[in-house]
């Protein structure tokens, strides 16, 4: 019977799962970045689930502002598979690059004075938090600043937040 005890705990671990599993979609997912020691775009972008998208430009970008528009709930479905990867398990700020807070991926390579990419997914159970330095070069680094302008590209606002000199 040694067998079964080793399939009986087998079977009970790979059923536990994290202690804070993430919801399929979470409800709203904002995008933000922060400003620079230069003429870095700064804005937020806001996304949910229903289709609503509300924007608010800030500085150095080519739509200064607030607007608001809607997407189909299967363009925000795509977005929310975009960032996935990049989502925390557990409610509350993770930060990545140079800053302080756990890490997801190391930054060795960094110019000092990037800015911030930040990306907040609202679920049921609370936030979770994604604070990336633009400045970071590491290749895990480039690969999500990608995806993210991946996702803003599915936006039909994406040419509001496009970086400008004014």
């Amino acid at each position: 019977m040694p067998e079964w005890g080793v399939l009986a705990v087998l079977l009970l671990t790979s059923c536990a799962g994290s202690a804070f599993p993430r919801p399929t979609v979470p409800s709203r997912i904002e995008i933000a970045e922060t400003g620079c020691f230069g003429l870095c775009p700064v804005y937020e972008v806001s996304i949910d689930k229903a289709g609503g998208v509300a924007y608010n430009g800030r500085q150095y970008v080519a739509v200064v502002g607030e607007r608001t528009l809607t997407i189909s709930p299967s363009s925000y479905d795509a977005i929310a598979r975009l960032l996935e990867a990049w989502r925390p398990t557990r409610p509350g700020a993770t930060s990545v690059g140079f800053g302080f807070g756990p890490k997801l991926f190391p930054c060795d390579d960094y110019a000092t004075d990037g800015g911030e990419l930040i990306i907040t997914w609202f679920d049921t159970d609370g936030s979770r938090r994604l604070v990336v330095d633009r400045g970071c070069r590491s290749p895990q680094s480039i690969t999500f600043k990608t995806k993210v302008r991946e996702a803003l590209a599915l936006l039909p606002s994406a040419e509001w937040s496009a970086q400008r000199d004014h």
